[in-house]
């Protein structure tokens, strides 16, 4: 009997590296020096675009890869340590994992396929449908436990394979873009229900997904990556807000991206040519002033929700004279995409009362909504 460890964290990663050999002898690091914790209850989100390494990650801690180094812990028991030879097989590492796919047996109902992996654990056939028929219940599809997959929707079919993944009480769920074969409203319910399902059940998530919108709903902390590596780890808002790279500000949320230079330092402020003028920056914080000089190349992201837009001059810093070139209705915003000079700046409006294109309009940014980079 595998013992758990309730001081150490549901999921342990130390320095987990996993490579693999393309055709022609070269190798690619699909996971590159990974350490992080997650702790019981929490939700964590794996975030990045294809081939970063996120589902790669995922199928380390579960034991569908083994890694070339590093350390995995689940409850507090070693799975995988590459130094001591460690390697615990899947279904001996305590977790439970919702696959992209349903994965569901075609030729038994929604109960028996939750039944399934719960009997599998030796579980009385008694205990087994109770476990089910709650777990069914738990994912609103209680009153489908006797339908077979082919009579099942997709997103039932998804909502099955959540109960299936919940009926293990295990401390610790994968999900690998689960959400991805619904469609767009589905998921949305899906999101929040399955969200609002962790956190009565407690157990530890880690979530892949490509989807930035996906991932701000339901994480407690998103960790980003790119290449193989993470780049930075946070709640959705301090991801969002405080980019710790350009690369973090440009894949989260959209933006607009300025280079320039700059030819001023002015106390907590740095000016920069840009195609949009001078662009007044506060400093950020995590970059000392000796850090940065004049001649230095930066890069700027600005939030298109940062850009307060106007039909009238706005005589304030950072107020520039454009055209409306392109508009937008999404219902509850307006998009613009508005020229200044070889500039093309894109900004939202909570203004309803669309600028028609064409129309002389007036920019103005708050130096601290701008985040600064250097390009090295």
């Amino acid at each position: 009997m595998v013992q758990h460890d309730a001081n150490h964290p549901p999921v342990r990663l130390r320095n987990v590296t996993k490579t693999f050999r393309r055709h022609g002898g070269a190798t690619v690091r699909a996971v590159d020096d990974v350490s992080l914790d997650i702790a019981a209850g929490e939700f964590v989100v794996l975030l990045g675009p294809s081939g970063c390494g996120k589902t790669t990650l995922l199928r380390c801690i579960a034991g569908l890869e083994n890694p070339d180094q590093g350390r995995i812990e689940i409850n507090g028991v070693c799975v995988f340590d590459a130094d001591k030879g460690i390697l615990v097989p899947p279904e001996r590492r305590q977790l439970a994992m919702m696959f992209q796919s349903y994965a569901l047996w075609p030729h038994m109902t929604a109960r028996q396929n939750v039944e399934y992996v719960v009997r599998g654990r030796g579980t009385s056939k008694r205990a087994a449908h109770d476990i089910s028929d709650e777990s069914l219940g738990m994912a609103r599809v209680g009153d489908l436990a006797d339908q077979y997959p082919a009579q099942l929707s997709g997103g039932q079919q998804q909502r099955v394979a959540l109960a299936r993944s919940l009926a293990t009480r295990r401390r610790v769920v994968l999900f690998d873009e689960p959400l991805s074969n619904v469609d767009a409203q589905v998921r949305e319910q899906l999101r929040e229900e399955l969200r609002a399902l962790q956190r009565q059940r407690g157990f530890a998530a880690v979530y892949v997904t490509h989807d930035q919108v996906e991932a701000m709903q339901l994480a407690d902390r998103v960790a980003v990556m790119r290449s193989g590596e993470v780049c930075q780890v946070g709640s959705a808002q301090q991801i969002y807000d405080q980019p710790d790279s350009a690369y973090v500000a440009g894949f989260v949320g959209q933006s607009n991206d300025l280079r320039g230079v700059v030819t001023e330092i002015r106390g907590g402020q740095v000016c920069v040519d840009t195609d949009l003028g001078n662009v007044w920056v506060d400093r950020p914080s995590r970059l000392p002033l000796t850090d940065l000089a004049a001649a230095d190349n930066v890069q700027l992201i600005i939030r298109p929700e940062a850009v307060a837009l106007s039909t009238s001059p706005h005589p304030s810093p950072n107020t520039w004279k454009g055209e409306a070139a392109a508009t937008m209705f999404t219902g509850s915003h307006v998009e613009y995409r508005v020229a200044v000079g070889e500039a093309r700046i894109a900004c939202w409006s909570a203004n309803r009362a669309m600028i028609t294109e064409g129309t002389s309009v007036w920019l103005t940014i708050r130096p601290d909504d701008i985040h600064l980079f250097k390009v090295v």
